[in-house]
């Protein structure tokens, strides 16, 4: 990195000429990506699957005692909770590259 930085130093084009020699290769693997995401976006099969578990658990909540608006409630707070810890786990692995 710090060959890098000294590079940049000396000669402020020496970016331009980074950007210009990688860029094939981020724009090929941004496009696998985004292959991907969309192969995941048009699996029906997946999003019924997480459907159908979501449903089951508001079902067994409801079925235990719970109200309808108590297991919203839980539903949208266990959803809340899983995108804090992958957020947490984002900004850890951010912060320890």
């Amino acid at each position: 990195m710090n060959e890098i930085l000294e590079a940049l130093a000396k000669d402020p084009n020496t970016i331009k000429e980074l950007v210009e020699q990688y860029k094939p290769l981020v724009y090929s693997t941004a496009q696998e990506f985004l292959n991907v995401f969309k192969d995941i976006a048009n699996n029906k099969e997946l999003f019924e699957t997480c459907a159908t578990a979501s449903k089951n658990e508001y079902d067994a909540l409801i079925k235990v005692g719970f109200t309808k608006n108590q297991a919203m409630a839980i539903l949208l707070h266990n959803a809340e909770q899983l995108k804090t810890i992958s957020n947490n786990i984002s900004t850890t692995n951010t912060k320890n590259k």
